[in-house]
C-alpha cells in the first residue's frame, strides 16, 4: 500500500521515483504490483569500468592534466605485468609500487586513496614515505560523488 501510494503520488505530480535493486530481488513482484517498471540493470547501470591497457600513456594524460610533475620515476608491478609511469628522465630515484591490476587501474583512474591502501597493505610500496605521497599527490584520490535524492 505505502509503495502504491508513493508510486501514485509520484506520478500524480510528475516526479520521477526509482528504487535501486537487484534484476533478481525479492521486492521486485510487490514492485511491479505497485506500478514501478523493470529496467534491466545492464541498460541502467551506472558503474564506471575500465581495463588500462597503457599505463604509460594514461599517466601521461593524468599528469598533464594535473600540472603534477613526479620527482621520482615510478614503477608498478601486478600480477598481470609490470610497466613504468614515468620513464626516467634525469630523476635520481624510483619508487616501485606493487599492487593487484585492479588498484592499478583505480589509482591511473583517480580512484585510490594511494596512502590508505598503502596503510591497508592492499599495495606495498618499494621506496620512501616521501615518494609514496608524491605519487599519491600526483594522481590525487576523487571520491565519488553520489546525487541520487531518492535513496531512502
Amino acid at each position: 500500500v505505502l509503495l502504491r501510494g508513493a508510486a501514485g503520488r509520484a506520478r500524480a505530480l510528475g516526479i520521477p521515483i526509482s528504487v535501486r535493486k537487484p534484476d533478481e530481488s525479492v521486492y521486485a513482484e510487490a514492485l511491479r504490483r505497485a506500478g514501478f517498471v523493470q529496467v534491466p540493470r545492464g541498460e541502467r547501470s551506472m558503474m564506471t569500468m575500465a581495463h588500462v591497457f597503457d599505463p604509460a600513456g594514461l599517466a601521461r594524460r593524468v599528469l598533464s592534466a594535473t600540472g603534477r610533475a613526479l620527482p621520482v620515476e615510478v614503477a608498478v608491478w601486478t600480477p598481470a605485468r609490470e610497466a613504468v609511469l614515468n620513464p626516467n628522465q634525469g630523476r635520481s630515484r624510483r619508487v616501485i609500487l606493487e599492487m593487484k591490476e585492479h588498484d592499478l587501474a583505480r589509482l591511473l583512474l583517480c580512484r585510490l586513496d594511494l596512502l590508505q591502501a598503502v596503510r591497508e597493505e592492499r599495495v606495498t610500496v618499494v621506496g620512501t614515505r616521501e615518494d609514496a605521497e608524491a605519487v599519491a599527490q600526483a594522481f590525487p584520490f576523487s571520491p565519488w560523488d553520489y546525487h541520487d535524492l531518492d535513496y531512502i
